[in-house]
């Protein structure tokens, strides 16, 4: 089965025929899937070297790294099993920069929004709206999410980010598009909640 590039979503909205693909490895971010080896596309030290974020709990931790002649994305992340010395790629997120403000970001959005609702009719989708985060009340995001049959799930997002937190963290505007198994959906909303939890609790 062929694979599908979720870039031309994102980039060029381009359609193709995609009725046929019903499971989250059927996408590429970069030319990589979930369920890939990531030691298909780099080496060893090049994804140990390039970790940016290891959960507390030691279960899952995600690496940054580039292809090097990519455009359609300003940064890939890929998330990784502790201890699986197959690097079986468990969730991969990519994030186009944007210069023009928060709408521009929406519009492109709902493009891929509406192709993808379009061509697979059988995915759940949840329409979150725009909120803000609990550690940054001046934040705002917009997300949706398509759910698999198997619990594998496509984010969609819209980051608005405070001036404070792009200062303190370098980040930037983005509109992203994360792909997760089930397993790692499952885990980061249990250790999101938890520190929502604790953060409110503070």
């Amino acid at each position: 089965m062929k694979k599908l590039s979720t870039y031309l979503f994102l980039i060029f909205f381009t359609l193709q025929t995609l009725s046929w693909a019903d499971d989250i490895t059927d996408f590429q971010i970069e030319g990589m899937s979930v369920g890939d080896s990531l030691l298909d596309y780099f080496s060893e030290e090049e994804i140990i070297s390039n970790i940016v974020l290891n959960y507390e709990e030691g279960v899952f931790y995600k690496t940054e790294l580039s292809t090097n002649n990519s455009k359609e994305y300003d940064l890939v992340g890929l998330y990784l099993k502790e201890k699986d010395k197959l690097y079986e790629i468990q969730g991969i997120s990519g994030a186009k920069f944007i210069s023009k403000g928060f709408k521009e970001c929406l519009t492109k959005k709902k493009k891929i929004e509406k192709e993808i609702s379009l061509l697979f009719k059988n995915l759940e989708k949840i329409d979150y709206g725009t909120s803000s985060p609990a550690f940054d009340k001046k934040t705002k995001y917009n997300q949706v999410v398509f759910t698999f049959k198997n619990d594998d799930v496509v984010f969609i997002t819209c980051y608005d980010w405070s001036k404070k937190i792009e200062k303190e963290n370098n980040w930037h505007d983005n509109l992203a598009v994360d792909m997760q198994s089930s397993e790692l959906a499952d885990f980061i909303r249990e250790f999101t909640a938890s520190k929502t939890k604790k953060f409110n609790t503070n």
